[in-house]
């Protein structure tokens, strides 16, 4: 039986690749929530500690981050990854957009532009939903079902 290799990931705790994998889409999850928020407060306020241009690229936040430098070449090069890395492009660039929008003091236009049905709307629901099914599938090739 092959086993799974181990990594070490944030605060140097070694963990199986798998649960790291699993543990950052987990951390996507709970993030892709914070920008929710974080547009909601800055359509509300007017302001916001992110800058559009940042808020628009998928590469400043920390999973951005993961999935451009840390993820290794092999998984890279999967369907799973690239869709993910499709997704979480688009809603980056849609968030830029509501951003922008609510910065501007146009919080109407920015309010519909997050509404239900709104590409930011649906852009952020199929990253959520893909995360979900990558994690389901990591999970699934940690206990042998998938390979």
């Amino acid at each position: 039986m092959m086993s799974t290799p181990t990594v070490t990931f944030n605060l140097d705790v070694a963990v199986s690749a798998d649960d790291a994998y699993a543990a950052q889409i987990d951390r996507a999850l709970a993030a892709h929530g914070e920008w929710k928020r974080r547009l909601a407060a800055a359509i509300e306020t007017g302001e916001c500690q992110v800058t559009v241009d940042a808020a628009s690229v998928d590469d400043r936040c920390a999973f951005g981050q993961w999935l451009h430098q840390t993820i290794p070449w092999r998984l890279r090069k999967t369907w799973d990854y690239q869709n993910i890395r499709r997704r979480h492009a688009e809603f980056h660039r849609c968030a830029g957009q509501v951003l922008a929008l609510a910065l501007t003091g146009r919080s109407d236009s920015a309010q519909r532009a997050m509404a239900p049905g709104s590409p930011f709307a649906e852009a952020s629901e199929r990253l959520e939903a893909d995360l979900l099914e990558w994690g389901r599938l990591i999970e699934r090739q940690a206990i042998g079902e998938v390979y």
